[in-house]
């Protein structure tokens, strides 16, 4: 469906008149060739998710790429054990979404989705080149330290777009439905497996035991090529705003009252009836954390495969 629209929209874009165009994203793109001509109505909603499900794609091709070579580069060039070697990739997977927590609050609360992504992708990007330069460069001779300041670079990067990425690709589209809303979402899914699937499956097909550079290689240039398609499209994008000041402080007076006052949560509306909004909003969060709960037992069998289970 997105080649075909891709492709209907370059056979027209030379001679289509553009009426009542409304430049929200989201909005409808009134398209006709000439007077008599049928309307072709467009969501341009899908125009903006289709740029950001290609940066995602991308981004993933890098993580899971770099990620993917990670423990045989500690083991063949650092001369680490497999203890070390999984170590360090472990530590990168915790970096990378522990940061996921900062480049969250910042997000919401400072500097907006598309900042956030912006500040993130440069750091990703700054830190895939000193990883791979690192393995590239003869002189610098595979050094420990500019590995490990890369790869954290990469971590806190990485930080910075995975809160956000989702929440901008929806905040792009008007769904009418439940099951478009679903639809949409499980393309924006096929590109974040498309990525990760490329980048596990040929950045260890790259290296050998003396040359690893053309394996850092690849992430490099695909998050590149994210953070160029970003910076170019970005000003079409839809932005979230930063929580408020009286929105966070609502926030904590609900948790004061909850945990220093013992006040009972369904009590507060009737006492602090102005909380009553945020209150149910951290209530739905609070009930779909508990989907979470498994998860560390899966993420523990999961990572085995990118550190015991790799040779």
């Amino acid at each position: 469906q997105f080649l075909y629209f891709i492709a209907g929209w370059m056979q027209r874009a030379a001679k289509m008149e553009v009426t009542g165009i409304n430049n929200k994203p989201g909005s409808h793109v009134i398209l006709q060739e000439e007077e008599d001509a049928p309307v072709v109505t467009i969501n341009t909603g899908r125009i903006e998710g289709a740029k950001i499900f290609f940066v995602e794609l991308c981004e993933r091709l890098g993580f899971f790429g770099l990620n993917a070579v990670l423990s045989p580069y500690v083991r063949d060039k650092l001369s680490w054990g497999q203890h070390q070697a999984a170590g360090i990739t472990n530590f990168f997977s915790f970096t990378a979404y522990f940061a996921c927590i900062i480049g969250g609050w910042l997000a919401d609360n400072k500097l907006g989705r598309k900042k956030s992504i912006t500040f993130g992708c440069f750091i990703y990007l700054v830190g895939l080149c000193m990883v791979t330069v690192n393995t590239w460069v003869e002189f610098m001779g595979d050094s420990p330290v500019i590995f490990s300041i890369g790869l954290a670079l990469v971590g806190f990067g990485t930080g910075g777009i995975k809160p956000s990425i989702a929440p901008i690709y929806a905040d792009q589209q008007t769904f009418k439905n439940e099951e478009s809303r679903s639809s949409s979402f499980r393309w924006f899914y096929w590109g974040i497996n498309i990525g990760a699937s490329v980048g596990t499956s040929v950045t260890p097909l790259l290296h050998s035991e003396e040359r690893y550079w053309s394996s850092f290689l690849m992430p490099t240039v695909a998050v590149f090529i994210a953070f160029v398609t970003f910076q170019y499209f970005k000003k079409g994008f839809r932005d979230n705003n930063p929580i408020t000041t009286t929105q966070s402080k609502e926030i904590w007076s609900i948790l004061k009252l909850r945990f220093k006052e013992k006040i009972p949560l369904n009590q507060i509306p009737h006492t602090h009836p102005e909380l009553s909004t945020t209150l149910v909003d951290l209530r739905q969060a609070a009930i779909a954390s508990k989907v979470f709960l498994f998860f560390p037992i899966y993420w523990i069998a999961y990572n085995q495969g990118f550190t015991n289970f790799v040779w």
